[in-house]
């Protein structure tokens, strides 16, 4: 039982702070000199969260353990948020 509610603590974490970074840095504790604009970091942890989420599931339901699906997950939605700004940055000089 300890070993389920320790994957779901790992598995829903990063998604589960999104709010708190939200809020310090809507209230100026975290301040990157972007004003207001420092929200829209958001939204790359956001969908690295996401990503990373549904990769552990993955790892979970392929009964990896713990530690192998922790930098499974995390590795795999570093490379693939990576590979989306790769995309995005070569786009923009296409069109």
């Amino acid at each position: 039982m300890r070993n389920i509610a320790l994957r779901i603590t790992l598995c829903i974490l990063p998604l589960a702070l999104t709010p708190l970074w939200a809020f310090l840095i809507s209230d100026g504790y975290l301040n990157f000199g972007g004003g207001e604009k420092d929200l829209l970091l958001l939204i790359p942890w956001l969908i690295w969260s996401v990503i990373y989420m549904i990769i552990f599931v993955v790892s979970w339901i392929k009964k990896l353990s713990i530690k192998k699906g922790l930098t499974h997950s995390a590795g795999s939605s570093t490379v693939i948020l990576v590979l989306i700004w790769l995309v995005m940055f070569a786009w923009s000089f296409i069109s």
